[in-house]
């Protein structure tokens, strides 16, 4: 778990017996959630069906075809982009060996990993597929060969589970989708053959939220169980199409498809519309980053796109609602109780620097009474253990500039650790 450096003790002291008290109720309702839609800047050259991958805080975009109505009828392209989100730029890096598009890609261990998908690179009647396996190292902007897959695929879907990298379904040569599961161990640099799918199934996404794995096709969701290696289906969805994107964000799981974002409930095992994007396309893909979602490219008016919008998702603080209890009647002979002695409080009159380091080496500083200090620790032990919101709140009254508020959102996932030091 989390480490930290230093806590500092709260100790509570409860002062009974009032007449007539009010309490706030723990079951108030959430505020409802607000989206807003950003337009950003366009990718550098236009493309459908590329593959994305989100990395220390930046966005990875891999081939794509950058002509024909569909990917499946361009001409692939062996462009890498890297995007990043706070100056809004597009960066050419290193190009692919291999020109493909409907394919996937994954991290693992600070390397990026593409993964099959259309190879056709000249304006040919036939849309081969690859079993090409690669390997990019961000931090030397180079490639290298991986271990090919055992049978060529385009449209799969991957990710890394438990340390070893699987491969879903997908399309072969002959426009057949396929059950077949591929698992790469790391380690032994070998695949081998899993259960297969419950159905022929391609362009899924897979996402992994609260240590389990769900698979999200056209038509269904299913969770794969990895310790016994079988498949649950959820439910029936109907998207409004097979070329989905699915994310998570916050806890949740996000569905987008044409225009149509939705947020599936795993109460009820259904999509609930949230919003809509501002273009209708199709072929795209997405990323998350500091929880804002980034559609990329795809597909619009039967040509590729270069447009890229960000969705952010605002979920304000519930508000309790007052509850007034009633009068208790009056005890005739009340029983003495003695009182013991309480357990003193921590000062809460001076002040500290609060220092939070996120995962991805960033330092947040912030200059606190000893009062907000210890509701920080309150929040982190309550989320620790499982209790409380994924994410808190800062409200900063200090070099405001022209904003009328300013207010920092820290993820708990996202802590490293955190240090105190009062003065």
């Amino acid at each position: 778990m989390v480490g930290k450096f230093k806590k500092i003790g709260l100790f509570l002291m409860v002062l009974s017996m009032v007449v007539t008290s009010v309490v706030l109720n723990p079951k108030a309702e959430a505020a409802e959630t607000t989206y807003e839609w950003t337009i950003k800047e366009s990718i550098t050259s236009p493309r459908s069906s590329p593959a994305v991958v989100e990395y220390n805080g930046e966005i990875y975009i891999f081939g794509g075809a950058g002509t024909g109505q569909e990917s499946f009828y361009g001409t692939a392209s062996n462009l890498t982009y890297k995007y990043d989100p706070v100056s809004d730029t597009w960066t050419r890096l290193a190009d692919m060996n291999t020109a493909r598009a409907a394919f996937s890609a994954t991290v693992y261990q600070d390397k990026i990993y593409v993964i099959g998908g259309y190879a056709r690179n000249t304006a040919t009647s036939k849309t081969p597929r690859t079993q090409s396996v690669e390997i990019f190292d961000p931090s030397t902007n180079s490639w290298s060969t991986g271990v090919a897959l055992p049978a060529e695929r385009s449209w799969s879907a991957s990710a890394v589970i438990n340390d070893n990298l699987y491969v879903f379904g997908g399309s072969d040569d002959n426009n057949s989708y396929q059950k077949n599961v591929y698992m790469l161990d790391l380690e032994a640099n070998k695949w081998i053959n899993k259960t297969n799918l419950p159905a022929a199934l391609f362009n899924m996404d897979v996402v992994q939220i609260n240590g389990k794995v769900y698979l999200f096709s056209g038509e269904a969701v299913y969770e794969y169980k990895v310790d016994t290696d079988s498949y649950n289906k959820l439910a029936t969805i109907n998207a409004s199409n097979s070329y989905n994107n699915v994310v998570a964000v916050n806890g949740e799981v996000y569905v987008l498809s044409n225009n149509k974002v939705s947020k599936y409930n795993f109460e009820t095992n259904t999509l609930e519309s949230v919003t809509n994007m501002n273009s209708t396309r199709t072929q795209y893909v997405s990323a998350v980053v500091n929880n804002n979602i980034y559609v990329i490219g795809g597909v619009s008016n039967q040509s590729p796109s270069k447009a890229v919008e960000m969705l952010s998702i605002y979920t304000p603080e519930p508000t309790p609602t007052p509850e007034v209890t009633p009068t208790p009647e009056p005890t005739p002979t009340p029983t003495p109780v003695v009182t013991p002695t309480p357990t003193p409080t921590p000062d809460t009159n001076g002040r500290a620097i609060l220092i939070i380091t996120m995962t991805n080496g960033l330092e947040k500083e912030y200059d606190l009474s000893m009062t907000e200090v210890n509701a920080f620790i309150d929040w982190y032990d309550g989320k620790d253990r499982g209790i409380g919101k994924e994410r808190y709140t800062f409200n900063k009254t200090w070099n405001m500039g022209p904003f009328k508020s300013r207010t920092d959102y820290v993820i708990f996932d996202k802590i490293l650790f955190f240090e105190v030091n009062e003065y």
